[in-house]
């Protein structure tokens, strides 16, 4: 999952080179792994 995550988001910072893109994937990545593994 993390793997396709990080494919997914080279793919659209290559394609698009966007802050909204970036930021867009970032959630979407970023949020599940914090719900598995809290940094508290």
């Amino acid at each position: 999952m993390v793997l396709n995550c990080l494919l997914f988001f080279w793919a659209i910072l290559l394609l698009m080179p966007s802050c909204y893109y970036v930021s867009f994937v970032a959630i979407i990545c970023i949020t599940p792994i914090q719900n598995l593994f809290p940094l508290t």
